[in-house]
């Protein structure tokens, strides 16, 4: 990610949160003149947001402030916003979406598409996924993974995604124990690993909460791999995003 991009996401994040907080302002001060106007705007910045993460398997954001705001949207966490506007479709039996991809936006992104694929499944298969939000350095093999992994999903490849899907967390669990030196040097070669299997690699995780749902996530991740269960869309969905904040997390 150059300069100028990783500048204008840090930007728009920040904006993004300052809108969040002007809608409950609104809300609070009574001014429902505005609210309308705030609520499409950040809509639209959140959707820009997302879009221009579709370049980036792994967005390295050195911004503490817009690190948070960019990791809740990736992880699908509410915003404020989001609240209001629920609040607003149980009132009045409206659904408002707050950031789907209308058809012209899909054609505007349209140059990623291969003509022998639908172009409106693949961008919002990777419009949908969404990246891993780190503030650190990761190995360029953890970036390699885990953007073939995000192609499977958009390609609805989902039994390749899970099995790159483990090895990017796999790749993460290996690069968290020697960040911090709890491997011996000579297992930092792949030929010498084999006294650092996953499961020896994630026991070597510190958090016990993070521990426990690295290990749910290799064994739920395995079962598929070994033929054992059928993945279909929305377990791919599931699991994709569970594995990048796993991942997200063993970067914290």
């Amino acid at each position: 990610m150059d300069l100028k991009t990783h500048g204008q996401l840090v930007a728009d994040a920040k904006e993004l949160k300052k809108l969040d907080q002007q809608i409950v302002k609104s809300l609070e001060d009574g001014n429902g003149k505005d609210l309308p106007r705030f609520i499409v705007e950040f809509s639209e910045l959140r959707k820009q947001v997302k879009t221009a993460l579709i370049d980036f398997p792994v967005a390295q954001i050195h911004d503490s402030a817009a690190l948070e705001v960019l990791s809740k949207i990736n992880q699908n966490e509410y915003f404020e916003a989001d609240k209001i506007v629920l609040a607003i479709n149980t009132q009045t039996g409206e659904s408002v979406a707050l950031e789907a991809l209308e058809p012209d936006d899909i054609d505007e992104l349209s140059s990623k598409l291969y003509e022998w694929f639908s172009h409106y499944e693949y961008i919002e298969g990777l419009y949908d996924i969404g990246s891993l939000i780190v503030g650190v350095c990761v190995p360029p093999a953890l970036t390699s993974y885990l953007e073939e992994a995000r192609q499977c999903y958009a390609f609805q490849q989902y039994h390749g995604m899970n099995a790159l899907c483990r090895t990017v967390l796999e790749v993460g669990l290996q690069h968290y124990a020697k960040r911090r030196k709890l491997l011996h040097k000579a297992a930092y070669k792949i030929g010498d690993l084999d006294a650092y299997e996953p499961g020896k690699l994630i026991g070597l995780v510190a958090n016990p909460t993070l521990r426990d749902r690295a290990r749910s996530l290799y064994c739920k991740m395995s079962t598929a791999l070994h033929g054992s269960k059928h993945i279909n869309a929305e377990e791919a969905k599931s699991t994709f995003k569970e594995m990048l904040s796993v991942v997200q997390d063993l970067y914290r």
